[in-house]
């Protein structure tokens, strides 16, 4: 037999020898094992008047960690639900403060709308020789349109609308005095003209809830 064969042929003895070892040393864990849990079957068993000093230290020790898991338990459950309310509380009370900031910033745009309205619609009736801008947005502040920018999109037909229904809003004024065809008139018919106007502005302004309900 050659060197390398005696070689080779100690080395698989040692092996299954290895082998035969880790196999013995399973065996008796197993028959450790076996013996720890018959015994402590037994004990088990056997009534508590006959429980050693050990017996009694063990049951207490068992006890006490069943308790503590208990205890643990609870108070992770506790803590649990106490981080889920805040949670849930703070997450209600940033909605809240969304809903208030979104209804202030839509009231802005409204009144930024309104103020780009009014600007728009008097100078609208200025160029159509109203007697008071301020009047006529007054009368169609309700029917204003926006567009997406907030911009007024129907300014001029309900300008137009306007001047059709309250002619005596709109026009030259004839100097106090002075008659249409340039000659002298009297201060009471001059009155009496101021005050027609007067009187059919005030009557627009007192109807302009029932214009802005029309089609």
């Amino acid at each position: 037999m050659g060197t390398s064969e005696a070689t080779n042929q100690g080395a698989n003895e040692q092996q299954n020898q290895s082998a035969q070892n880790q196999q013995n040393q399973n065996q008796q864990n197993q028959q450790g094992e076996r013996q720890n849990q018959q015994q402590q079957n037994t004990k088990a068993d056997r009534p508590r008047s006959e429980w050693t000093e050990d017996d009694w230290n063990n049951h207490i020790n068992r006890l006490l960690v069943r308790e503590t898991e208990k205890a643990v338990n609870a108070a992770l459950a506790q803590r649990e639900q106490e981080a889920e309310q805040a949670a849930r509380e703070q997450r209600g009370e940033h909605e809240g403060l969304l809903r208030e900031a979104r209804s202030e910033i839509k009231g802005l745009k409204k009144e930024n709308n309104l103020l780009r309205a009014r600007t728009a619609v008097e100078a609208a009736a200025r160029n159509a020789k109203a007697h008071e801008p301020g009047a006529v947005f007054d009368m169609i502040s309700s029917r204003i349109e926006f567009n997406a920018e907030g911009q007024p999109t129907n300014v001029d037909e309900l300008l137009e609308r306007l001047t059709s229904q309250y002619p005596r809003m709109f026009g030259a004024i004839a100097p106090r005095g002075i008659g249409a065809n340039g000659g002298e008139r009297g201060d009471t018919q001059s009155g009496a003209q101021g005050s027609s106007m007067n009187a059919a502005i005030r009557g627009a302004i007192q109807h302009r809830r029932g214009f802005a309900q029309q089609e």
